[in-house]
């Protein structure tokens, strides 16, 4: 099988999920409009004071992830370092789908994180393909969102979250 089969094979199952999901998020109203009116952005030299928003805490498990120094972590909005789990490798269930090891352990980079918060003014985020979480932990812990919503198409995602 060639390998663009093999990426549309596995793609096709988690584009099937998403977009329903996605459809009805926007539908009920949970993200709003992320396209940015720009008569709205204030274009003077005065600086904005950013206020930060309090969501409810994170419903489930926290994740340990791993950073680019091979350090393990809760990604709060100020890590918390911790001890690191045996890795172990995702796999493809039968179905094509992927399926996490109860160890599994996603890389978490801080500074992209930090990067991808300045340049987010306020607002929702939706995070697609979104793993355990440790992106999604990190903006929701940082008070910069109003809302944020992560979605995996793992099929063991939900038992492990």
């Amino acid at each position: 099988m060639s390998s663009q089969k093999r990426v549309w094979r596995r793609l096709l199952p988690a584009l099937v999920v998403i977009c329903p999901i996605l459809y009805n998020m926007i539908s009920q109203g949970i993200v709003t409009n992320p396209i940015i009116d720009k008569s709205s952005i204030n274009n003077s030299n005065k600086t904005q004071e950013i206020t930060t928003k309090k969501l409810p805490p994170i419903k489930g498990k926290i994740p340990t992830c791993t950073t680019p120094q091979n350090n393990c972590v809760k990604p709060f909005y100020k890590p918390e370092v911790v001890e690191c789990l045996v890795r172990q490798r995702q796999k493809i269930d039968s179905s094509g789908a992927w399926r996490l090891p109860d160890n599994f352990m996603y890389k978490f980079d801080q500074n992209f994180a930090d990067a991808v918060l300045d340049r987010v003014i306020s607002g929702s985020v939706l995070e697609l393909g979104a793993g355990l979480g440790c992106y999604t932990t990190y903006f929701h812990d940082s008070g910069k969102l109003s809302s944020i919503a992560g979605y995996e198409g793992a099929v063991n995602v939900e038992s492990m979250s």
